[in-house]
């Protein structure tokens, strides 16, 4: 790890935790040069680990995108730089549980939008009507009416 303060490219760990909600691993570093102390947090690249099959092509699983979704799906909310964060890393979490073994890394489209429908659902029903009415072709009242019980 480069120093942030002077680019000494030796840092020390000194301290280390794992996250208390998410597969996040919190370290507090010192570098070897100037004695300066910083935290940095590790996790794995859902790219790496999860691929979409968009038809006949496969292309590497984005987090950027989902985080742009949850973000347009979320725009009414006060805590929306608290919230969006955690909601993806929840819907990737719930993406990893999907997959068949370790060998195999491919996901549907259709996996992605019914995971984050169902997460939130239960996190905010005017995001889930939003992206519902983004995500699914076949949007009616009576459609919503029931998606919108089921969580009842």
């Amino acid at each position: 790890m480069v120093c942030p303060f002077c680019l000494h490219k030796k840092t020390n760990v000194y301290n280390s935790r794992k996250g208390s909600r998410l597969n996040v691993t919190w370290r507090r570093r010192q570098c070897s040069a100037c004695r300066g102390q910083f935290t940095t947090y590790e996790s794995a690249e859902p790219g790496s680990i999860l691929t979409v099959r968009d038809g006949r092509s496969l292309i590497p699983f984005s987090h950027s995108a989902l985080l742009i979704t949850l973000l347009r799906a979320c725009d009414h909310r006060q805590d929306l730089d608290e919230a969006v964060p955690y909601l993806c890393e929840t819907i990737e979490q719930k993406l990893y549980t999907l997959l068949p073994n370790r060998n195999e890394k491919t996901i549907t489209k259709n996996d992605i939008i019914q995971t984050t429908t169902e997460v939130l659902k239960n996190y905010d029903p005017i995001a889930y009507v939003k992206y519902m009415g983004t995500y699914q072709h076949q949007l009616d009242a009576p459609t919503l009416r029931r998606a919108l019980r089921r969580k009842e």
